[in-house]
């Protein structure tokens, strides 16, 4: 459930570090709508692996 005082900012930003100075990545747009990858198993899974894709990370 939502209260309406939260708000989900629709880019963020992640930082990443290493022994070069951080780096930030936005998160992409999103690809789907919540109620979407909610009520579709097969449209989580591809937008799983499509937003590990987007951000160049592992995805297990």
């Amino acid at each position: 459930m939502s209260s309406g005082n939260e708000s989900t900012p629709s880019q963020a930003t992640v930082e990443t570090t290493g022994t070069s100075p951080a780096k930030m990545k936005e998160y992409p747009e999103p690809l789907a709508s919540h109620e979407d990858v909610v009520r579709d198993l097969s449209l989580f899974w591809d937008t799983l692996r499509r937003f590990h894709s987007i951000l160049a990370t592992k995805f297990m």
